[in-house]
């Protein structure tokens, strides 16, 4: 039960954490997520036989945080613009290769005689330690959002330039040299310093009176001279609130399409599988060997290899990158927006093959089955979250990736409550084993329509009009809305 209950946990509350990203910004979320962890880590310390149902709050704790620190961790593939989906799949590869930090904790624990409270301890001062990490090197709001800022101020940069150029051509022409330009990139950067006049240099040598430049300043170097700082409390906890943007593509133009629905239906039973093949290992096991020692083998290997998920996640974020990159390069808007679509299609094909390898491994009872299913398996986490999330980042609007991976994994985690009746049936027979893996099999089969969809260019751009069309639609009314608020009549003029 303690099993099910925390598998469910992972993915429950994906949804809200999710849009807690875009309200309260990513160093809020991870300071919470860090608070969460420290506090399941504790529960897990002072459990013991006399008070084993502390077990279930720490289980449920500790699953809640698990998907949304995923998520969250992908704000950092923002620092990263040509290399986005490669860094999402990296640190979904770490978060697959989880696993191997209990396998050396559990090989202290039988070798090294490290008590269990300190075995479990130790995870809580890991997780106290990377506060300070999150609180203070992390951005209140989003990478997205800073990335946005620099732009924007990028672009007032060169509109001072312009505005001090304009003003220096209205005098007798002149050659520009490298004092010149040292005169001028001091008095920019005196401005930048909030000095608010620049000296505009005088052609007359003689006259030694300087007309000062009034340059506009951005709004957050007006807010930053009049506004008081706030305390240290604030700026951690509080996003500086920025106005949002009126073009901005609604949620549900990307929510309700057929590709995000296909793309949902694929996660959601690849996650299942995933939660099925753990929680029904031992019962293959039983059936395969009886003798303990083996099983145990079969079991520290299988946490053991988790760790090249760091190194095969990431092959499939580049191949998506690459592709991105060429598809930069066209100039057709809508061939550039297919390409990007179509990326994911290799990546996604073999994901879903490697989970048809493992579902066939099931119908046989042999030890050489069991260690092509682990080798299988080991492969499918890698990159199973690794291409779902970077499919949604390069398909879909950047502002939609936390939501959307919020609500993919919510629905998958209630979709995976469909593991427990399979677990139920399997445990009863071999022949309600065999009909499970029946079940799983067609259920694959059936998957592999999602990136068979992905390579017909017809199909993709045909959703992709469709897409753009209900955008526009939904832009146009929530414009005439707008408009139609903003209209006052003039009683007088009736």
């Amino acid at each position: 039960m303690a099993f099910t209950i925390g598998i469910f946990s992972m993915g429950f509350t994906s949804f809200a954490w999710g849009f807690l990203l875009e309200s309260k910004g990513l160093r809020f979320v991870r300071i919470a997520l860090n608070l969460l962890i420290s506090v399941g880590c504790f529960l897990l310390s002072i459990t013991d036989s006399d008070t084993s149902i502390r077990i279930i709050p720490a289980i449920i704790i500790l699953g809640l945080v698990g998907v949304p620190l995923r998520i969250a961790n992908m704000q950092i593939a923002d620092f990263f613009p040509l290399k986005r989906s490669t860094i999402i799949t990296l640190f979904s590869g770490a978060f697959s290769a989880s696993p191997v930090i209990f396998v050396l904790i559990k090989y202290g624990y039988d070798n090294w005689s490290l008590s269990y409270f300190w075995a479990t301890f130790t995870l809580f001062l890991t997780s106290i330690t990377l506060l300070p990490l999150n609180t203070f090197c992390l951005p209140r709001l989003s990478v997205r959002t800073r990335e946005k800022t620099l732009l924007k101020r990028y672009d007032e940069y060169c509109a001072k330039i312009e505005a001090l150029d304009l003003e220096m051509n209205k005098g007798k022409p002149h050659f520009i040299n490298n004092k010149m330009l040292k005169t001028i990139t001091d008095q920019m950067n005196e401005q930048e310093s909030n000095k608010l006049l620049l000296q505009q240099p005088d052609n007359n040598a003689n006259n030694t009176t300087k007309t000062p430049i009034i340059v506009n300043f951005s709004q957050f170097q007006r807010e930053k001279e009049t506004v008081r700082k706030p305390n240290l409390l604030k700026r951690i906890f509080k996003p500086v609130k920025t106005a949002d943007n009126e073009n901005e593509l609604p949620l549900r133009v990307s929510l309700i399409s057929i590709s995000f629905l296909m793309h949902q239906l694929w996660f959601s039973w690849i996650n299942t599988y995933m939660v099925l093949y753990s929680g029904s290992m031992a019962l293959w096991l039983d059936r395969v060997t009886d003798d303990d020692r083996e099983k145990g083998q079969f079991t520290q290997t299988f946490g053991l290899v988790q760790v090249s998920a760091l190194i095969i996640a990431p092959i499939a974020g580049d191949v998506i990158d690459r592709i991105v990159r060429r598809a930069q390069h066209i100039q057709d808007a809508n061939g550039r927006r297919l390409m990007q679509a179509q990326s994911g299609f290799g990546p996604v094909l073999f994901t879903t093959l490697t989970l048809l390898g493992a579902v066939i491994c099931r119908f046989f009872d042999t030890s050489i089955a069991v260690y092509l299913s682990i080798a299988f398996i080991t492969i499918l986490r890698a990159l199973f979250i690794a291409v779902a999330s970077a499919y949604l980042r390069v398909r879909y609007p950047a502002n939609h990736f936390n939501r959307l991976n919020g609500i993919m994994c919510t629905i998958g985690a209630f979709f995976s409550l469909l593991q427990f009746p399979l677990f139920y049936f399997e445990s009863k027979s071999h022949l309600g084993a065999f009909q499970v893996n029946s079940v799983c099999a067609i259920l694959t089969v059936l998957c592999l329509l999602n990136p068979l969809s992905l390579r017909i260019g017809s199909i993709q751009k045909r959703l992709i009009d469709r897409e753009q069309c209900y955008g526009k639609y939904l832009m146009q009314n929530k414009s005439n809305t707008i408009n139609n608020n903003n209209h006052v009549v003039n009683p007088i003029d009736n």
